[in-house]
C-alpha cells in the first residue's frame, strides 16, 4: 500500500499547484508596493514582467501604441515600455474617470460608492468664445456672449499648440481638461465609452499621451524640487508624481514628449499663490517647458479673472473664454445627469419599468424635504394657476377662480410614463381642467390622524 502523503506535504503539493496554475493563467505570483497604488510585480510562462494595479482596465495584449517608443525591448530585469505605458493610462483613468459629489450632494458625500458619478456618462460637449488678448476684461463674459460666434472646446485647443480656456468658477475648466485627458487614455485602452470617437470630429489632434499637471500641488512643493530651472522643477514634479512604482516609465515619457509630442494639460492657474513671487516661478516653468518639449499641446486652465492681469499672461497663448450652456446643451446634461443618478430609484418614472401608477411611499427615497411623498413622478399634479407662455407681470389674483373649466391649468411633477427631464422641479407642463387623464391627479393633503 503506497505511503499516504502528511498534512504538511498535501498543502506544499496543493501550493505548487496554485503557483502553476497561476502562471498558466499569467497572474502575477509575488507582491510589491510602490506609488499611491498597490502594484503586482511576477513572470508569466513566457517570462514576461507584469505588472498589474488595482482596477485596472484592459489587458496589454489589446493596448493601442502608435510610437515606436513602447515597443522596444525592454532592458534587462524592467518591466516591458507598453507594460509600464498601461499602467501608466490606467492611473490616468483613475485619475479622471469620476466626478465627485461630495460637494454637491451631501447625501452622496455619505456613500463613498455612490459620490462618483462616472464623467464619460454625463459629459457635455462645451463652447468657446474666442478672445482678443488685448481685450480681454472681467465683463468679457458678458459681452462676447451675445456673439453667435462660437467655436467648440475641442475644436480650439486641438488646433491650438498652446491654449488657455477661461471661465468662472464652476463653469467646467477642470472638467473638460478631465474628459479629454479621460478619451486620449481609453482610446489607447481600448474603451468603448470614452475614446477618439467621442471626442468627435472637432478634435484632430489624434491620441496624445496625456499628463496632467495640477498646479497648485506643483507651487506647492516648487521650491523642494531639484532642478536649475522652473522648467526642470516642473519635470521633476511630472516624475515625482509618477511614484516609485512608475519610476521606469519617466525616461519614456520624456522621450514620448521630445518625439512625438503629447497633451500636457495644466490645471488651476488661478489657484497659484502670490506669496514669494511664486505665480512668476509657476509662469516661468510654463514657458520653459514648452521650449524643452516643442511638439507639445498645452492646455491651460484659468479663471477669466485672473487671466485678465497682464503679468499672467502667456506669450503665445491663444485665450478662448466658456460659453454658457445654450438651451439644448442644457437638457443634454440634465437628462444625462438625472439618467445616471439612477432617479428610478427615487419615483415611478419611465425607466422605473412600472408603466402605471403606484402606491404612494413606495419610493421613499424620493421623499420632498417636506415629508410628502412622490412630488416628482407617478401623476402630474394640478396646480390652481393658469397656463400663461410668460409670467412677467402675471397677477396671482387670477388663480383664484377655480370656476373657470376653460383656461388651461400648469401640471407639475412629471407622470410614470416620462424620463429623467421630465420629472425635474423646473418641467411645467398644462392641460385643460375638464378632460380626464389616469396621467394626472391631486396631491392630497391632510393633517396627521
Amino acid at each position: 500500500m503506497p505511503k499516504q502523503p502528511t498534512y504538511e506535504e498535501l498543502k506544499d503539493l496543493l501550493a505548487a499547484k496554485d503557483r502553476e496554475l497561476q502562471a498558466l493563467r499569467g497572474v502575477p505570483v509575488s507582491s510589491v508596493q510602490g506609488g499611491e497604488r498597490a502594484v503586482t510585480a511576477g513572470r508569466d510562462i513566457r517570462d514576461t514582467v507584469i505588472l498589474t494595479g488595482d482596477r485596472n482596465i484592459g489587458s496589454v495584449e489589446t493596448l493601442t501604441i502608435q510610437s515606436a517608443i513602447f515597443l522596444t525591448p525592454p532592458d534587462p530585469g524592467k518591466p516591458e515600455p507598453k507594460v509600464l505605458l498601461w499602467n501608466y493610462l490606467n492611473r490616468v483613468l483613475q485619475e479622471t474617470s469620476k466626478v465627485d459629489l461630495s460637494g454637491i450632494d451631501k447625501r452622496a458625500a455619505s456613500d463613498q460608492e455612490e459620490a462618483r458619478l462616472e464623467l464619460a456618462a454625463i459629459y457635455t460637449g462645451l463652447d468657446t468664445i474666442l478672445q482678443d488678448a488685448d481685450t480681454i476684461d472681467a465683463s468679457s463674459t458678458v459681452e462676447l456672449q451675445r456673439s453667435e460666434h462660437k467655436v467648440s472646446a475641442l475644436s480650439f485647443v486641438s488646433e491650438k499648440p498652446a491654449a488657455a480656456i477661461l471661465g468662472d468658477p464652476g463653469s467646467g475648466k477642470t472638467t473638460f481638461a478631465n474628459h479629454l485627458a479621460l478619451c486620449l487614455a481609453g482610446e489607447m485602452l481600448g474603451l468603448k465609452h470614452s475614446n477618439l470617437a467621442e471626442l468627435g470630429d472637432d478634435w484632430k489632434a489624434g491620441a496624445l499621451v496625456p499628463v496632467r499637471v495640477v498646479l497648485r500641488h506643483f507651487a506647492a512643493q516648487i521650491g523642494e524640487l531639484e532642478g536649475a530651472t522652473p522648467a526642470d522643477q516642473l519635470w521633476q514634479f511630472i516624475v515625482s508624481q509618477l511614484g516609485s512604482a512608475l519610476s521606469d516609465f519617466a525616461p519614456l515619457l520624456q522621450k514620448q514628449l521630445l518625439t512625438d509630442g503629447g497633451l500636457l494639460i495644466l490645471d488651476g492657474l488661478d489657484e497659484v499663490p502670490e506669496a514669494d513671487r511664486c505665480r512668476e516661478a509657476i509662469k516661468q516653468a510654463i514657458i520653459g517647458i514648452g521650449k524643452q518639449f516643442p511638439k507639445l499641446h498645452i492646455l491651460l486652465t484659468s479663471r477669466t479673472y485672473a487671466y485678465q492681469k497682464q503679468q499672467w499672461r502667456l506669450p503665445g497663448f491663444a485665450e478662448a473664454v466658456l460659453a454658457p450652456f445654450s438651451a439644448e446643451q442644457i437638457e443634454v446634461f440634465v437628462d444625462r445627469w438625472y439618467g445616471k443618478e439612477d432617479v428610478d430609484r427615487h419615483c415611478n418614472m419611465g425607466d422605473t419599468g412600472i408603466g402605471n401608477t403606484s402606491a404612494v411611499g413606495m419610493f421613499p427615497t424620493g421623499q420632498a424635504v417636506c415629508g410628502a411623498d412622490d412630488m416628482a413622478g407617478n401623476v402630474w399634479e394640478w396646480c390652481l394657476t393658469k397656463w400663461v407662455n410668460t409670467y412677467k407681470n402675471y397677477e396671482k389674483s387670477e388663480d383664484n377662480t377655480p370656476e373657470d373649466n376653460e383656461s388651461s391649468r400648469v401640471l407639475r411633477g412629471g407622470a410614470f410614463g416620462d424620463y429623467a427631464y421630465g420629472v425635474r422641479c423646473a418641467v411645467r407642463g398644462y392641460y385643460d381642467p375638464d378632460p380626464r387623464s389616469y396621467g394626472i391627479g391631486f396631491r392630497v393633503v391632510a393633517p396627521p390622524f
